[in-house]
C-alpha cells in the first residue's frame, strides 16, 4: 500500500526487482537454460539482454528527471525564490536512483540547514522589532517565513506570532493585509479578493493605510481582463459547490424549528453570493422564516 501512495518509491522498487533478477541470471547464465531447448535457451537469453538494458534505461531516465529538477531547484535558490527551490528540493531529496546521491545531500543540506537558518535569522529580526515597537518591520520578518519559507521548523512560530498581533488594534489591518497577498501569492486568487473586500469594507480599518491598499490592490485586479474572468469562474465554482450546502443546512435548521441558525445561513450565502440565484434562494428563504428565537 506505502509503495502505491509513494510513486517514487513504487519506481524504485520496480528498479531494484528487475536489477535483482537480471543480476541473478547474469550469476549464472545457464541456470535458466539447464531444461530448455536450442531455441529456448537462446531466447531466454535474449530476453536477459533486454532486461539489463531495460534496468539501465529506467535508472538513466530517471537520474535525468531528478537533475532536472535539482537544476530548476538550483535556478530558483539562485534568484531567492526560496519557496519554488524548496519545493523541489524536497522533491530531489527523496531521489534513491544511482547517481543521485550528491544532488540529495546537497537538497538536505538546503532544507535542513540553510533554510533553517534564514527562518531563525527573521524571527530574530522580527522579536527585536517587537521590542522597539516597530511592528510594521515585525509583520514583514514574519511574512517572508510564511511568503518564502514556509517549509521550515518556523514557520508555525511566524504563523502564532502573525495572528498574535492582530489583537493589536494598530497593526491588525497590516497583518489582514500581509495574508491577503500571501493568498495571491499561492494563487489563491478568489479567496485573496475576499480578504481584499474585507479589509477595504472593514469600518475598522476605514481611512486606514491597509485598506487604501487594498483598494488599490482590488482597483488593479478589476482592470486585468485575464484576473476578471479567472475570478468571475473561481467565484462560480464556488458558488455552485458552497451555495447549495447552506441552503440546505438553512432548511433543515427551519424544519427543526431553529429559525436563528437558519438565518445565519441564509446571510452568508447572501454575502458571499450577491448576484447569484443562490442570493435570490436565500433571500425568498429569509422571508418566511418565523422571527428568530433564540434556539
Amino acid at each position: 500500500m506505502a509503495a502505491q501512495d509513494n510513486p517514487d518509491k513504487a519506481f524504485d522498487a520496480s528498479l531494484a526487482a528487475n536489477r535483482s533478477a537480471a543480476e541473478q541470471r547474469a550469476t549464472d547464465p545457464n541456470a535458466a537454460t539447464k531444461n530448455m531447448t536450442k531455441a529456448e535457451a537462446q531466447k531466454a537469453r535474449a530476453q536477459k539482454k533486454a532486461d539489463l538494458a531495460e534496468y539501465k534505461g529506467m535508472v538513466k531516465d530517471n537520474l535525468g528527471s531528478v537533475k532536472a529538477m535539482f537544476q530548476a531547484a538550483e535556478q530558483a535558490w539562485k534568484a531567492k525564490e526560496y519557496k519554488q527551490a524548496g519545493a523541489f528540493y524536497q522533491s530531489v531529496a527523496q531521489a534513491t536512483v544511482p547517481g543521485s546521491e550528491e544532488m540529495v545531500e546537497t537538497s538536505n543540506l538546503r532544507i535542513n540547514s540553510e533554510m533553517e537558518t534564514m527562518a531563525k535569522d527573521h524571527l530574530r529580526s522580527a522579536a527585536d522589532a517587537d521590542m522597539m515597537h516597530d511592528y510594521m518591520k515585525e509583520i514583514d520578518e514574519l511574512s517572508a517565513i510564511v511568503k518564502n519559507l514556509s517549509i521550515t521548523k518556523a514557520n508555525g512560530e511566524a504563523a502564532r506570532r502573525l495572528t498574535s498581533l492582530k489583537t493589536k488594534p494598530e497593526v491588525s489591518g497590516f497583518v489582514d493585509y500581509a495574508q491577503a497577498e500571501q493568498l495571491l501569492a499561492d494563487n489563491k486568487l478568489t479567496e485573496a479578493f475576499v480578504a481584499l473586500q474585507a479589509i477595504a469594507t472593514n469600518p475598522r480599518y476605514e481611512h486606514s493605510i491597509p485598506a487604501l491598499k487594498a483598494q488599490r490592490k482590488i482597483d488593479e485586479l478589476n482592470k486585468n481582463e485575464e484576473t476578471r474572468s479567472r475570478l468571475k469562474a473561481e467565484f462560480a465554482a464556488k458558488a455552485d459547490k458552497e451555495a447549495p450546502q447552506l441552503l440546505n443546512a438553512a432548511k433543515n435548521f427551519a424544519a427543526n424549528d431553529m429559525p436563528k441558525k437558519a438565518k445565519e445561513k441564509l446571510e452568508i450565502v447572501m454575502e458571499r453570493y450577491q448576484g447569484t440565484p443562490y442570493a435570490d434562494e436565500a433571500k425568498k428563504q429569509l422571508d418566511s422564516l418565523p422571527v428568530a428565537t433564540t434556539k
